[in-house]
């Protein structure tokens, strides 16, 4: 029996290597198209080294694997206190180029069933204390965001006039111990580790909270949107909670027998979005099962061994 293939973009990134480990459970041939060459590689999974920059390079790449399904997820993402810089205007626009590359050449596969992008909750706009849902509105912030939503809109146009079956599926945050150390929980952890005070009472401060999930979770999810039949042009995967940081902080503390000032100066109304995963739950049984201090222990472990 011939296996059906899956080509993710992004494959050494949290999501690619938790995707990557789901689809080859089902029985996929699963290819993985990363920027770079690692050691870190999943058995099984056959890794494609490029970038999507040029257009006749990505079109060889889809005819040679024939991929039934795509996941988008490979993209420059500058951090949080960078993404407004104008210098990251060049990454924007190298990741609308790559991403239209990929469009359009998956246009052309006759095989292709689906094809799903990765989005962002930064795409919405911010509103205070309200959960977002499909119906609310997109409004850029960032470069990051700008080329998340215009990407969302090309895909939609493309789609109509192809009959293209493209999802965006709009991601909060989602962590694990797979999770990038330049995200803001690995940073927090390793900042305990070292005995970062300084970095701790930052974030303490900055009195953040907002919707975050099992990375395990959300990646179920997008293996279950791509199996769908159901042709849904954008879906939130998220826990549909608000999480504060400070929680963790403070379960940090214990955990850690760590002491700081929270005699400080703290930010008023840095609430970010909280995601409604109702449509998810309806259309593709989306389970988010829930307790994010689970993630915390199990990166935690990964960090002692």
């Amino acid at each position: 029996m011939k296996l059906k293939t899956v080509l993710i973009t992004g494959a050494h990134g949290q999501d690619g290597i938790i995707l990557s480990k789901i689809f080859l459970k089902k029985k996929y041939k699963v290819f993985g198209i990363v920027r770079k060459k690692s050691k870190k590689l999943i058995p099984r999974v056959k890794y494609i080294v490029n970038n999507l920059s040029s257009r006749k390079k990505v079109d060889k790449i889809l005819i040679k694997t024939n991929p039934s399904i795509i996941i988008h997820l490979a993209a420059i993402n500058n951090s949080y206190y960078l993404r407004k810089k104008e210098n990251f205007k060049n990454n924007y626009l190298l990741n609308l180029i790559c991403s239209k590359n990929l469009i359009d050449s998956a246009v052309k596969i006759n095989n292709l069933k689906k094809f799903i992008f990765a989005g962002s909750s930064l795409m919405f706009k911010h509103q205070k204390n309200i959960k977002v849902n499909e119906n609310s509105s997109f409004k850029s912030k960032d470069y990051y965001s700008k080329y998340k939503i215009e990407i969302y809109r090309y895909l939609e146009k493309i789609s109509k006039k192809n009959n293209f079956n493209s999802t965006t599926v709009l991601l909060f945050n989602h962590d694990s111990i797979y999770r990038n150390e330049k995200f803001l929980i690995p940073r927090l952890i390793k900042s305990f580790i070292k005995k970062d005070k300084n970095f701790i009472e930052k974030v303490f401060s900055l009195n953040i909270s907002g919707d975050f999930s099992n990375a395990e979770d959300i990646c179920h999810g997008i293996y279950k949107l791509s199996v769908s039949k159901e042709k849904i042009p954008k879906i939130i995967l998220s826990s549909g909670k608000r999480l504060f940081i400070n929680d963790i902080i403070d379960f940090l503390i214990q955990k850690f027998s760590f002491k700081i000032n929270k005699n400080l100066k703290m930010s008023k109304n840095n609430y970010k979005h909280i995601g409604s995963n109702k449509l998810a739950r309806k259309l593709i049984n989306y389970n988010n099962k829930g307790n994010f201090l689970n993630v915390i222990k199990k990166i935690l472990k990964k960090n002692k061994n």
